[in-house]
């Protein structure tokens, strides 16, 4: 059974929640770790670049975030923990569960818009503080900022307005999230 809408969105702010989490974890250790050792915070442009700063938040933050997803939804429960405190769980669209390698394509898929807004944020910032220029980002830099932030706006809007309540993630891995109402319960749509 297709899972409600505002029980997906429990679970996704129960995730978020767990996310956030993490990254506080992250912010807080990195501040200690920059005063203890360097006696401030260290500008990780001029010590690894754009392109390394990128990769160390890419390691630090999505691939942990992306593990996370893909081992919570790949796992027997086939569920994050918001989605198992919602009693959802993501299904093939026969209603199987997926395999692996789906739910990995679901979690990437799922993930680029993210990814995307990160690496226009790093532009921007580079352009913008680290350069002492705070005009001078170009514009395909600007454009690709606001259209990082506009996907997944596309995505929630699959969700909410589609029949099937499937995101381009859903879609791309054959997915759906499905939900079990507990017995004598009529589901609410």
């Amino acid at each position: 059974m297709r899972a409600p809408l505002g029980r997906r969105m429990l679970a996704a702010l129960i995730d978020y929640a767990i996310i956030l989490g993490w990254v506080a974890i992250l912010l807080g250790g990195t501040l200690a770790i920059d005063f203890v050792a360097f006696g401030g915070v260290v500008d990780l442009f001029d010590t690894v670049g754009i392109g390394g700063s990128e990769a160390i938040a890419f390691a630090s933050l999505t691939l942990p975030v992306g593990v996370y997803l893909w081992a919570t939804e790949a796992s027997g429960r086939h569920a994050t923990v918001g989605k198992r405190a919602m009693g959802l769980r993501v299904l093939s669209t026969d209603g199987s569960s997926p395999s692996a390698a789906a739910v990995l394509l679901r979690t990437i898929v799922k993930l680029m818009p993210w990814e995307l807004a990160h690496f226009f944020v790093f532009q921007v910032t580079y352009y913008s503080l680290h350069l002492g220029r705070p005009d001078s980002a170009p514009r395909w830099v600007l454009a690709g900022l606001v259209a990082a932030n506009l996907i997944p706006l596309v995505y929630v809007a699959c969700v909410v307005f589609t029949p099937s309540r499937r995101g381009p993630h859903d879609f791309a891995a054959g997915t759906v999230v499905g939900w079990n109402p507990p017995e004598g319960r009529a589901p609410a749509h």
